[in-house]
């Protein structure tokens, strides 16, 4: 006869029989866990402030939520035993590496007063800074050596910048010979035209700065998502100068009217320059 074949069956120990294993965790459903996400986006982005400027840029979500990502990788330099809403701009600096000097840190925090930088305006704050042109650029750090308003800088002033912001003198023998190359008529001081000849001829001399927005950008965004932003922000631009010029849009407008679904919205050139001001 035939051994019957006995079941094998697998007991607990006696320590997990109370144990129920199937409650002691359930992973998330996806339709839960999109919800979730959902949830803390609306949540985290209550401000009214917020909503304008993210409806201004024409953010999404996903890049919505990667400022979220880096305002927190911000929030991890912080030394702090208890929690706080708000970062510091040292710890930006700590986040991408970078030493900060004084006119990156006026650069970025422009008119703020205090040390405490909620998320609305890390957001603002690195939209002004990251969609600055080379000639904005340019013009802030003439603005900061010229502290009198005159629309010139002499030569104690460029040796502050110089030293201000690559934290060592450029031309420390040289320097006599960059001035006068940069003084194109001769009258001892330099104009923002002949500042930005002098920035053609020895680009190093504000590297630091450009460095510090390609780092920003990459830290938070992306290149990609950069560009979109600044196409959309540039053509809005060229819609408002044309406005303003003629009085109405441009003829062009109206085929895009057509194509709104296929083509990016334009920013609003007003609103785009009002929040960079700091108006909103």
């Amino acid at each position: 006869m035939e051994r019957r074949r006995q079941k094998r069956t697998f007991r607990l120990p006696p320590i997990l029989k109370n144990l129920n294993l199937r409650q002691s965790y359930k992973f998330p459903k996806k339709s839960e866990a999109q919800n979730s996400k959902q949830h803390y986006l609306e949540q985290t982005s209550r401000s009214e402030k917020l909503r304008h400027v993210i409806e201004t840029f024409g953010l999404t979500d996903k890049q919505v939520e990667r400022f979220h990502k880096s305002f927190f990788r911000c929030q991890n330099q912080e030394n702090r035993t208890e929690y706080s809403d708000c970062i510091t701009i040292t710890s930006i600096f700590k986040a991408i590496d970078e030493i900060p000097s004084k006119i990156t840190i006026q650069m970025l925090l422009k008119s703020k007063t205090g040390d405490c930088i909620c998320f609305d305006e890390f957001v603002v704050m690195i939209l002004s800074f990251c969609l600055m042109s080379k000639v904005e650029i340019l013009k802030e750090a003439f603005d900061y050596c010229d502290e009198d308003g005159s629309g010139f800088i002499d030569e104690n002033e460029f040796k502050v910048l110089l030293h201000t912001v690559n934290q060592v003198p450029l031309f420390p023998r040289n320097f006599t010979n960059a001035l006068q190359i940069a003084d194109e008529n001769g009258d001892g001081v330099i104009d923002f035209d002949e500042f930005k000849a002098l920035h053609r001829r020895f680009p190093i001399m504000l590297f630091p700065i450009f460095l510090l927005q390609e780092k920003l950008q990459a830290f938070t965004l992306g290149e990609q998502s950069w560009v979109e932003i600044g196409e959309r922000v540039e053509r809005g631009r060229t819609r408002w100068r044309y406005t303003q010029l003629h009085g109405m849009n441009p003829p062009s407008q109206k085929k895009l009217i057509r194509r709104v679904t296929k083509l990016p919205r334009l920013a609003d050139h007003d609103k785009v320059r009002a929040i960079r001001q700091g108006r909103i």
